[in-house]
């Protein structure tokens, strides 16, 4: 009867056999309720154990409350239905029962109260597999990524694989994994957030951490350890390598291997390398510097910065850094500088002091000269200079000497620098000429030249002399040199007299004056010393006095002027007092430098007047303050120069009338 007809109401028939009568009736079948029941049916799940057997214990007891809400109900377990439903082997401690098949069991429960027929319920008892994980004691990383500089970061979630690789193990759960949820911890209570599990960050060393699986829907965990060993990479020191140019050649170099031992820190099997950009060294792209040749700098690339990658061969670790190469800054030189010694003999050699330019090749202190022959050897530092304070050049005139310049040992401040001396002989050049010629009453300059001092034989210091005379003139010339030091020599010239052209004779007419004159020819004359004619003859001269002169145009001398008259003579004297030719007047005697003379005499030859005069001659006519006759009368003038003039003068005396 299914439970759900009763009341059931069945009719029967009753039938005698032996009086084959019938009766007819209902029969009315009832039963007690059951016991009420939920109709869900509840679900107990527990956590597997580590022996993986889909087995565990279950507290049957503890959803009871779930299967029937009410009072005084007694509740009685069974493995099976058929057990259930016989109320056989009914589960003795149902508060620790341990499930017979594995993961999944369904347990029957008989529902008993008093008044009530049994029910039947069941209990679906799950066991959650065992979450299959092991540990992972060994993730080793470098310190450093491959690029040697970066930082290295774990992915956990990569390195968890590992630990659950057979968490789907089990063929009941193919997919446990998704199930799962995996969280870090780095303490019991610390973890990690989720942000950084992709690319976490642990220090150089043995990092231990917690690796929490638990099941998003029962919570079963387990929890694991993951251990994290991080090698450190090569320790580097800080390494700056100082180069200098010690040959003096102007290129730095080096061989890069020598400075594999000074790099790591630590003794070790390394592979170094060293690369010109950090790009190179970070990917160990490129081509990697041949570190067994020598490597070139030029000056202009210092400091150099290298980038060096350096490889532990035991642990694959790689560390990058940079190689700083640099040069001390050289001893401050003139690369050049110029000495000059005194060539005494004028043959082209002297003696020089070297030490002299010290100060002028450098003003930095603590520092060595050494001084050689030739380029090769101030380079090679070999066969230095001895004799430094009297060193004679080797080549006449110009020569050089190389000096090395190195600051004092154990300084290590500058690197060594090279100058050269340019030597140079002076003798002071003959600024004279051999001889010099001048003409008479004429003066010429000697000029001794450049120098610095000047001593004459005339006793003069000045550069120039005037000289007038003729003769041998001498001089010490004196030139200051660099360095403090001077080179004198002396010189002379013959000053010679050329032969000058002299007036011999001036030849008066009335109107003309002839120069006769002599010297060295051509001659040429001049009445104005402005104008000049190859004639010797003036014409149409005025009364006056006139200058002449002669100039020789073979060596062009002048000769000494002469001065010429022409006199015109009055003849007429008329001593009336009328004011007109009252006197008679000869002037122009100041032509000439002493006294002229003139005498007049009557026809008789008897002497009426004599004057001596620079200027001019003046007669009134009188004798004795008397008036003489009229009548000619005759005079002679002696000039200074010794010529006479002779002739007549008519004395007239009237009076005005008679004028």
């Amino acid at each position: 009867i299914p439970y759900a007809d009763f009341p059931k109401t069945l009719h029967i028939r009753v039938k005698d056999l032996d009086t084959g009568c019938v009766r007819t009736d209902s029969l009315e079948i009832k039963t007690n309720p059951k016991v009420p029941a939920e109709p869900e049916e509840p679900k107990i799940t527990e956590c597997d154990g580590d022996d993986a057997d889909g087995k565990t214990y279950f507290d049957l007891t503890a959803v009871s409350g779930l299967i029937s809400g009410t009072d005084d109900t007694n509740y009685i377990y069974y493995e099976t239905l058929a057990d259930a439903q016989a109320n056989t082997n009914a589960i003795s401690d149902p508060g620790h029962w341990k499930n017979p098949t594995p993961y999944n069991h369904r347990v029957y429960v008989r529902v008993q109260r008093a008044d009530h027929c049994d029910n039947l319920a069941s209990i679906q008892t799950v066991v959650y597999p065992y979450i299959k994980v092991q540990d992972q004691p060994d993730v080793t990383v470098c310190e450093f990524e491959s690029d040697g500089k970066t930082p290295s970061r774990v992915d956990l979630w990569e390195e968890v694989k590992f630990m659950h690789s057979e968490v789907n193990s089990l063929p009941e759960y193919p997919n446990l994994l998704d199930d799962l949820d995996i969280t870090f911890y780095t303490s019991d209570t610390l973890q990690i957030p989720s942000t950084e599990l992709s690319a976490y960050l642990v220090p150089v060393g043995k990092t231990k951490l917690k690796v929490r699986f638990q099941s998003k829907t029962t919570k079963c965990y387990q929890i694991r350890e993951l251990t994290i060993t991080k090698t450190p990479a090569p320790k580097l020191n800080q390494v700056s390598h100082l180069l200098c140019d010690d040959n003096l050649d102007e290129v730095y170099d080096l061989v890069l291997s020598t400075l594999d031992t000074d790099i790591p820190s630590t003794a070790g099997n390394y592979e170094i390398s060293y690369h010109e950009s950090a790009l190179e060294a970070e990917t160990a792209g490129g081509t990697a510097i041949n570190k067994d040749s020598l490597y070139t700098i030029p000056y202009a690339d210092f400091p150099k910065t290298l980038h060096i990658r350096v490889k532990d061969l035991d642990t694959g670790c790689v560390r990058t850094d940079s190689l700083e190469i640099k040069t001390n800054p050289k001893v401050t030189v003139s690369p050049e500088v110029e000495l000059t010694a005194c060539d005494g003999d004028n043959n082209g050699f002297a003696e020089f002091d070297l030490t002299l330019v010290q100060n002028a090749i450098s003003t930095e202190s603590d520092i060595t000269y050494t001084y050689f022959l030739s380029l090769d050897d101030a380079q090679k530092n070999q066969n230095p200079i001895t004799a430094i304070t009297a060193y004679t050049n080797l080549v006449s005139n110009l020569d050089s000497v190389y000096v090395r310049v190195e600051e004092n040992p154990g300084l290590n401040t500058r690197c060594p620098s090279l100058s050269r001396i340019k030597l140079q002989t002076y003798y002071p050049p003959n600024p004279l000429p051999k001889a010099v010629s001048i003409c008479p009453r004429t003066k010429t300059i000697l000029d001794a030249g450049d120098f610095d001092e000047y001593l004459w034989s005339t006793g003069e210091t000045t550069k120039e002399i005037t000289v007038g005379e003729a003769g041998i003139y001498t001089v010490t010339v004196t030139k200051y040199l660099n360095y403090g030091l001077s080179c004198s020599a002396t010189f002379q010239v013959e000053v010679n007299l050329l032969e000058e052209p002299v007036i011999t004779d001036l030849q008066e007419g009335d109107d003309y004056i002839t120069v006769i004159a002599k010297g060295p020819l051509p001659l040429e004359y001049s009445i104005d010393n402005k104008h000049w004619q190859r004639s010797n003859m003036f014409t149409d001269l005025g009364a006056g006095i006139y200058t002449f002169y002669v100039r020789s145009l073979a060596n062009g001398c002048e000769g000494i002027p002469s001065k010429g008259i022409i006199f015109k003579i009055p003849n007429v004297i008329t001593p009336n007092g009328d004011g007109y030719n009252d006197t008679w007047r000869l002037c122009g005697l100041d032509l000439f430098d002493t006294t002229s003379h003139i005498k007049i005499f009557d026809r008789y030859g008897k002497q009426v007047f004599e004057q001596d005069s620079r200027s001019c001659f003046i007669w009134d006519g009188k004798y004795l303050g008397r008036n003489l006759p009229t009548t000619s009368y005759w005079y002679i003038i002696t000039i200074a120069d010794g010529r006479q003039f002779t002739g007549w003068i008519l004395l007239r005396n009237y009076d005005e009338d008679y004028r």
